[in-house]
């Protein structure tokens, strides 16, 4: 990245600053996602697993096609359409490529690199190049001595081209090798695990951001302000491998063309706040405000879906909210202070809202369903269908779902107490807290986390260049999640990332 700014001086009635802004990005990331059909367990013990404890009727994989599945291949192919169809197995005539006799090709049940697999995978690498400029001019006139008016704006041009290609794999021919075998991406997808595919797509989009801001110097120890302003986090495309490729109306994949969900859209936000600063008790205390509000249209929300983060587009949402914070120099030994903030977000518009493991439960126990059906949603979870008439995902309507948490803030106090031979004693006690908030896109219950305080303790010497700290965090033991998700193919279940406990230490600091 590189800027260029030219500016005026400050010291006239009117003063002014512009610029150009250049970015380049590239992104790339390569995946191996590896399932393990055995989940790792004696063939005896998953062949007892699948076979209702009758080891003789069992697989020793889940990644295998079922005997009547086996047997409904064995009499419907070659003819297209059919469900695990092996068409690119036989030549025109129906026999299998390369056999003396159509008779000599005939799927068995169990047979491994065939109808079952230990091992499923896919490999994968998605990259992204970003190309971005802008220029930007913001000018400040001072009306009077105390009151001065700033505006400004700032144009962007933007283009992306992501390049995503995905092939399924197998340990019977290599767990990064791909393998286009009809059977395995058969059982890929009946797993909802993707379809092998190629997209090169590429986006565009430019915005127009204005700002603009009123000051008022009330005094030497009080200034208030009214400010607008508008801002863009740019759209861009999906890294998961497990984006679906278009579907035709017959039932065809289109594996170079992506389905809806691979590209998003910018995301716009237009905010208003009034607040102040103000200085009391002879300098002693500092007080600063605001009031706010913000609304947020495209808002990228993501999501854990499958076996990675999808980012999609809300509609539109909402957030106000109240910033307090203070200062106190009770004493010259002792400062202490507060901050908190309230919050009001929601989700104004969000009817394409990821469903809950639950909700997706109770979908399923209307399969099948098709576009014609005439129940097509359960538990507030809607089926989504493709242009066959198939069902190719769910959603719910998020509409008035809680954004962040209510309320936040910390309290702190400062101990600095003057030794003999120039030591300082220095101690530091704050305490943050918040209210309850959801870790997940899709608003799960499950995956909430409750309100919580945590507690940090410092305490030192602190001499003429070097200081010596024991220190504290999260002294309490307070166990917390800061994220969460579904288990992939574990449905039903929950994992979250769980922040550190308690933790105890010493820093020693010298300066030189």
């Amino acid at each position: 990245s590189q800027e260029f700014r030219i500016a005026s001086p400050t010291d006239g009635r009117f003063s002014w600053v512009g610029g150009v802004y250049l970015d380049q990005q590239e992104q790339e990331i390569d995946r191996t996602v590896i399932i393990d059909g055995t989940f790792g367990l004696p063939a005896i013990v998953m062949k007892t697993i699948l076979g209702g404890g009758n080891p003789a009727l069992g697989l020793d994989t889940f990644l295998a096609l079922s005997p009547a599945q086996v047997g409904g291949i064995n009499a419907t192919t070659p003819v297209p359409g059919t469900p695990f169809t092996l068409q690119s197995l036989y030549d025109a005539t129906g026999c299998a490529v390369g056999a003396p006799t159509c008779a000599d090709y005939t799927l068995k049940v169990g047979v491994e690199g065939s109808t079952k697999f230990q091992r499923a995978g896919r490999v994968s690498n998605w990259s992204q190049d970003t190309n971005s400029r802008a220029v930007f001019y913001q000018g400040t006139f001072n009306l009077t001595d105390s009151i001065a008016i700033t505006a400004g704006a700032r144009y962007t041009e933007e283009e992306k081209r992501s390049h995503a290609v995905m092939d399924l794999t197998t340990n019977s021919t290599g767990d990064a090798t791909p393998n286009s075998n009809g059977v395995l991406a058969a059982i890929v997808a009946g797993f909802n695990l993707g379809y092998a595919h190629e997209f090169d797509e590429s986006r565009s989009s430019n915005q127009f951001l204005p700002a603009a801001n009123i000051e008022w110097a009330q005094s030497e120890d009080s200034m208030f302000y009214l400010s607008y302003s508008e801002g863009f986090k740019s759209g861009g495309f999906n890294s998961v491998d497990s984006q679906l490729p278009e579907f035709n109306a017959d039932g065809t994949r289109n594996n170079t063309v992506p389905g809806k969900g691979f590209e998003y859209d910018d995301e716009t936000a237009s905010s208003f706040e009034i607040g102040g600063k103000h200085t009391l008790m002879d300098g002693a205390m500092s007080v600063n405000w605001a009031v706010f509000t913000s609304e947020f249209i495209d808002q990228q929300v993501s999501t854990f879906v499958g076996l990675g983060f999808v980012v999609d587009n809300a509609a539109s949402s909402s957030i106000s909210g109240v910033e307090i914070d203070m200062a106190y120099q009770v004493s010259d030994a002792l400062r202490i202070g507060a901050n908190v903030g309230l919050l009001d977000g929601q989700y104004d518009s969000f009817p394409g809202g990821a469903c809950t493991a639950e909700q997706a439960s109770a979908l399923l126990g209307l399969a099948p369903i098709t576009s014609s059906s005439a129940v097509i949603s359960a538990d507030g979870c809607t089926a989504q269908f493709n242009a066959t008439g198939a069902q190719n995902g769910s959603s719910q309507d998020l509409t008035g779902g809680q954004l962040g948490a209510k309320y936040s803030g910390a309290l702190f106090a400062d101990l600095a107490m003057p030794l003999s031979n120039g030591l300082i004693w220095m101690s530091t006690i704050d305490v943050n807290f918040t209210d309850g908030f959801f870790m997940t896109g899709d608003l799960d219950p499950i995956d909430y986390q409750d309100a919580y305080q945590k507690v940090n303790l410092r305490t030192g010497l602190q001499g003429e260049n070097w200081d010596l700290m024991l220190y504290g965090k999260n002294v309490t033991d307070e166990i917390t999640a800061s994220g969460a998700a579904d288990v992939p193919l574990a449905a039903g279940s929950h994992w979250r990332y769980i922040m550190p406990g308690a933790s105890w230490g010493v820093r020693v600091g010298f300066k030189f």
